[in-house]
Formats: C-alpha cells, sequence, structure tokens
C-alpha cells in the first residue's frame, strides 16, 4: 500500500471505499474550490462531505420518476431523522418513502436545500452506499453486489456490539446504541442530552478542545438559537472551564471533549474535569475516536461515550459506524439511553455485517498500528526537517493520556507531522494514501486543516488565528497503518528530503 495513488482512486473496500486518494496540496486545494478537474475525479469519498455514486444514481432515478427535475433530493434512514431534517431545514418541496428510508426533497439553490446538506453532513443520517446499492439492484439499475467477506451467522449489529461491549466498562447491551456512524452517535448524544437538560433549565454547551469540525459545527447549528457553545480552543483551558462551572454551572447542559484531540492529540485531566461536571449537575461527553476505545479507557469519566467505529474496527475503510454508550452508574442513564436510541440511525443490516467481520480481531490490529506509531514518531523526532511530531504521549500530554491508556506505549494511529520548510513539497512527495480519514490497515496522510478548515488556512487571519492557538496551519496529519516499519520510516525519509 506504500506507492502513489492517482487523484480519485480509493483505497481498501473498493465500490464501498470511504475514502479517495487527493494526492497533492494542489489537489486538496482544488477539492476546497471545487475545481472542475478535480471534482471531475472524484465519484467516491467521505460519504458525509461526498455524495456515493450509488446514492447519486438513486436521488437522479427518484427525481426522474417523480418529477423533481433539480432539485436536491435527500435519502435518510428512519422516522426520526426525517422528522429531524425536516424541522432543521425548512421548506420541503415534496416527500415519500421507499422501502427502508424516507426521501425529502427541496428546491435546489434555495436556503432549505442549503440547510438540508448541512444536516446530512453533520448528523449522518444519509442512506449508506450498501443500501443504496440493494435498491437499485432490486429495480435492476445496477448489477448485483461484489461478494465482499462478511458476517453470516447471526445478528451482525449483536456481534458487533459484543465485541466492543468489553472495552466499555460497566455498560451492558441495554447502555450501547450502534449506530450509522460516529457523527450519528455524537448528533444523537448530543441531542438527547439536550432535550433531557432543558426540562430542567440547562441549554449552554461548553467545548474544550480542538475539536473534529462536524462535532463542533453540531455545538453550533443545533442549539438554541441565542446559545453559542463556551469554547476553550487552546485545550488548556481545564482551569478556566471548570473556575466557569462552579460559577455558571446550573445554566450547563454538558460538556464536548476528546480524549486525546484531532489533531493536536491532547488529553486533559479526565478525573478533574468528571468531577466539575458532576458537581454541577452537567453532562460530559467524551470522544475517544482518535486513540480508539481499545487504546483508552474514558468510560469512568463519561456520561456518555461516543465514538466513531469506522476508525479502527473497520480498518479496511469501507464502514460507516459509530456507537454511544452511556454510563449505567451516573443519574438518568437510562432515560438517556432510552433517548439517543429514539434519535439514532441503526448500521444498515449490510453495513454491520461487514463492520462485524473487520472487528473481530481489531485488538490485535490496534497493536500493531501502536507499535508502528511509536517507532515512526520517535524516527521522525530525530529529523532536522521536522520542526515537530504531535501524538498522544508527546511531553505536554502524555501525564494526562497515561492515565486513562489501558496500557503502555499505546497511542494509537494518530500523529500531527510540522516540517521546516515547504509542506508542499513533503506532502507531494510521500507515497501513502492520502485521504481525510484515520485508523485504517494502510497508512494515511492529510494537510488536515486544509481538509477541515479551508476558510481559515486559506487566508492571513484565518492562519493567524490557527497559530495563536498553537496550531500550524501547514501541519500533516498522519494515520499510521501496518505496514512494515522499515519501509514506512524509509518512506518518510525520501519524502523529508524533498524539503
Amino acid at each position: 500500500m506504500l506507492r502513489d495513488y492517482p487523484l480519485g482512486s480509493t483505497f481498501g473496500g473498493g465500490a464501498h471505499s470511504v475514502i479517495s486518494s487527493l494526492p497533492t496540496l494542489h489537489d486538496v486545494i482544488g477539492y476546497e474550490e471545487k475545481a472542475p478537474e478535480v471534482i471531475a475525479q472524484l465519484h467516491q469519498g467521505y460519504p458525509r462531505f461526498m455524495r456515493h455514486f450509488f446514492v447519486e444514481r438513486l436521488c437522479k432515478t427518484l427525481a426522474t420518476q417523480h418529477g423533481w427535475g433539480d432539485a436536491y433530493v435527500c435519502p435518510v434512514s428512519g422516522d426520526a431523522a426525517a422528522v429531524r431534517l425536516r424541522q432543521f431545514a425548512g421548506r420541503v418541496l415534496a416527500e415519500t418513502v421507499e422501502d427502508g428510508f424516507h426521501v425529502l426533497v427541496f428546491k435546489h439553490g434555495t436556503l432549505s436545500a442549503a440547510r438540508a446538506r448541512n444536516f446530512l453532513q453533520h448528523t449522518g443520517v444519509q442512506i449508506s452506499s450498501r443500501q443504496a446499492e440493494d435498491w437499485l439492484h432490486m429495480r435492476g439499475l445496477a448489477s448485483e453486489p461484489a461478494p465482499e467477506p462478511s458476517f453470516v451467522e447471526g445478528d451482525s449489529r449483536e456481534a458487533v456490539c459484543t465485541a466492543i461491549q468489553p472495552w466499555l466498562g460497566d455498560a451492558t447491551r441495554e447502555d450501547l446504541v450502534l449506530t450509522c456512524g460516529g457523527a450519528n452517535a455524537f448528533w444523537s448524544a448530543y441531542e438527547a442530552i439536550s432535550s433531557l437538560q432543558a426540562e430542567r433549565g440547562r441549554s449552554q454547551w461548553l467545548q474544550l478542545g480542538w475539536l473534529y469540525v462536524d462535532s463542533t459545527l453540531v455545538l453550533e447549528r443545533f442549539g438554541p438559537d441565542d446559545e453559542a457553545p463556551v469554547k476553550w480552543l487552546d485545550g488548556t483551558g481545564l482551569d478556566a472551564l471548570i473556575a466557569y462551572l462552579d460559577e455558571h454551572g446550573a445554566q450547563v447542559a454538558g460538556v464536548a471533549v476528546e480524549a486525546p484531540s484531532n489533531p493536536l492529540l491532547e488529553t486533559c485531566d479526565l478525573a478533574r474535569l468528571a468531577g466539575a461536571t458532576q458537581r454541577c449537575g452537567a453532562k460530559l461527553l467524551i470522544d475517544p475516536t482518535v486513540a480508539s476505545i481499545v487504546n483508552v479507557d474514558v468510560m469512568p469519566y463519561a456520561d456518555v461515550l461516543v465514538c466513531s467505529l469506522t476508525k479502527y474496527a473497520a480498518r479496511a475503510a469501507d464502514v460507516l459506524a459509530g456507537v454511544a454508550a452511556v454510563h449505567p452508574g451516573r443519574a438518568d442513564s437510562a432515560e438517556l439511553a432510552v433517548r439517543i436510541r429514539a434519535l439514532a440511525t441503526p448500521a444498515y443490516p449490510r453495513d454491520a455485517a461487514r463492520l462485524a467481520h473487520e472487528i473481530s480481531d481489531w485488538a490485535d490490529f490496534v497493536q500493531r498500528v501502536n507499535s508502528n506509531a511509536v517507532a515512526l514518531a520517535a524516527h521522525l523526532e530525530k529529523n532536522p526537517k521536522v520542526e515537530r511530531v504531535r501524538h498522544a504521549l508527546q511531553p505536554s500530554a502524555c501525564d494526562c493520556y497515561t492515565r486513562i491508556a489501558r496500557c503502555s506505549n499505546s497511542p494509537g494511529a494518530l500523529m500531527s507531522i510540522s516540517v521546516r520548510g515547504d509542506m508542499a513539497h513533503f506532502f507531494d512527495a510521500l507515497r501513502v494514501a492520502k485521504a481525510a480519514s484515520f485508523g485504517a490497515e494502510f497508512t494515511i496522510a492529510a494537510p488536515f486543516l486544509y481538509l477541515a478548515h479551508y476558510d481559515l488556512v486559506s487566508t492571513p487571519q484565518g492562519r493567524a488565528e490557527l497559530r495563536a492557538l498553537g496550531i500550524d496551519p501547514d501541519l500533516v496529519r498522519v494515520s499510521v497503518g501496518a505496514e512494515p516499519i522499515d519501509q514506512l520510516i524509509a518512506n518518510f525519509d525520501a519524502a523529508l528530503a524533498q524539503l
């Protein structure tokens, strides 16, 4: 897998791969700026950001059948998703129900269509590529799905839950909700906490650290119109956040934090934070996706844990899935589980079956990745062309991380690299997969801020804002895979030699 990949080529999962190649910084910028020559080469990618060709074909088929013209067609799974999409987006042009999913239609170019597109991105409720493929096949519009190794010995959703439950402390099966993606888990947990806490007059959310972009946007866009989240973005604001809770805690619904954070790989003192939230009655929502629940145990501190299973568990990068788990010993745990389950979109059966196959030996896979990540980080830190390597075991965050780590030298796959010189020369020369995901069996690199916050890296003011927060706009986020470590090291050395 350590080679160059042409623009738009896919990795791992073939027709259902959730990532596609953006091999140069020029391609990344072209993608962000919707350059026709780049977009024309991309037929699939991360499904919340790029509509899969099976889903696109389904939407065009329905538009033709119903005479919707060029309207924006939104196929979503589940009654709850349809209701929330209607509420969030506003005026609906048309609506229908197909086998297993709802279809809401919005007039092209309207604010409602734009809000609908945002809703699908932030919540992950759009039907999956496998569900669209099955719908097309049943109508003679697609060939029979290609065989793929999948779980065939019973209920695949239960098999996935059985695999992840041992990593979730005392949580029982009733405390777990398997969802169609990590974003859906986060959104469902946020909505469940918000609705419960609103009944008590609590509506404010707090954010500690630089969260993944869609998690931040959920906090910003789904709360009350006059209630923006309060943020401490530099990850070092725990003292200030706790002081805020001590003074204003009666107004706070919840606190959202990643452990570690993405892409800075910082971990706060979760025990202190959990103590402060419990004192004031706020709920603590923790996302440990960056390192995986195999590597870290954050359940003792969380009221609700959310995690993407697309990372690490679906190591072929061809399934979107997630989990939300409530802490059974916390107040309101049973009620929160009921509310999350009512909101969440379950994983489609074929997606769950594929995930159940891939997750069967994920603990061994994670340990191989840990070993490679430790070795690569140590090697890069000695290279004079590398300014900084951020990882979960970095000195500034190591103490707090080791308190939640299940064993030593287990940082997870992610690291962020800042180089001395033109980042594009280094990034373009790397002979690895280049895409916007992590936790796969193959190494993936991305100029992360260009993909997640292009509005900031593309202006002098935005770049200054990032630097003021201690974030290098040109950092390269690397997800270390399970390739032979000597080949990985040689690959990175060759790319750094271009500086």
